[in-house]
């Protein structure tokens, strides 16, 4: 399987605006192993280009939360969430 289909890049929505945090986090989003890419385009999001053989999608959001960093839990937002949860998982497998 080519090397590019790994290459995933992700949109995450946070629920309010974290000023400073959310600059702070993706710097250090950005050193993590497997993460290609980490910006924050706008206050209330976070986008993130990683490595799926060294990291997922599940793993950046759980990473994000122990940061302090409050995820959007809109239903639409969990829907693309757990789409994107299973198509990794299934491509991992």
């Amino acid at each position: 399987m080519d090397a590019g289909n790994f290459i995933k890049t992700r949109e995450i929505r946070l629920r309010g605006p974290h000023p400073g945090l959310t600059e702070q986090a993706v710097l250090m989003l950005a050193e993590i192993p497997g993460v290609q890419a980490a910006e924050t385009p706008s206050p209330y999001l976070v986008r993130v280009s990683y490595d799926l053989r060294a990291l997922c999608l599940r793993g950046i959001l759980q990473i994000l939360e122990s940061w302090g960093l409050h995820l959007d839990a809109s239903l639409w937002s969990k829907l693309r969430n757990a789409l994107a949860f299973y198509s990794e998982d299934a491509q991992r497998e």
